[in-house]
């Protein structure tokens, strides 16, 4: 039995999330906090950890990922889904052509269960969001490969602005 373990420093957000997960009788442990401070979980605690847009609001992504490196157990997984809006290194473009092309019906899977979600999303993100601390998809997979992840790897998504980073403790 799997318990589910969330944090937000946003009130309203976590009531949202108990919603849904009392809803489901999923069992979970939503706590407030702050990111950037020491998070309320034990060390080697976590098998997966998920974050999903909001990565850009974290001024000091170091901190965060240390962070998520020590709650990890060993060989935890970790996912990072985020918004970049500025100018795509080419590389990055490639990596994400390369795993579309090597296995579509998967990616077209992995869109399909993304994309309902995402068209909720506004057209005005990208003008809300300007002084946000975004960076690149390329500096973010540096920054988790110099914080010891293994195995890192992009995951694709439907919206070029959108993308998944993930690997291992």
């Amino acid at each position: 039995h799997n318990t589910y373990v969330g944090v937000d420093i946003s009130n309203e957000q976590l009531i949202k999330a108990e919603k849904r997960f009392r809803a489901r009788s999923i069992p979970f442990s939503f706590k407030k906090c702050d990111l950037e401070g020491n998070l309320p979980i034990n060390g080697n605690s976590i098998d997966v950890l998920v974050s999903n847009a909001s990565f850009h609001h974290i001024k000091n992504k170091q901190k965060v990922l240390n962070e998520s490196y020590r709650i990890l157990k060993k060989e935890g997984k970790i996912i990072i889904f985020d918004f970049y809006f500025g100018e795509l290194d080419p590389n990055y473009l490639l990596k994400v052509s390369s795993i579309y092309s090597k296995n579509p019906k998967l990616a077209e899977q992995f869109n399909n269960s993304i994309k309902k979600e995402h068209e909720l999303m506004p057209p005005y993100l990208e003008q809300t969001h300007p002084n946000e601390f975004h960076i690149s998809p390329t500096e973010l997979l540096n920054l988790m490969e110099s914080t010891g992840f293994l195995n890192l790897e992009i995951i694709p998504t439907y919206y070029t602005k959108y993308f998944g980073i993930g690997g291992r403790k």
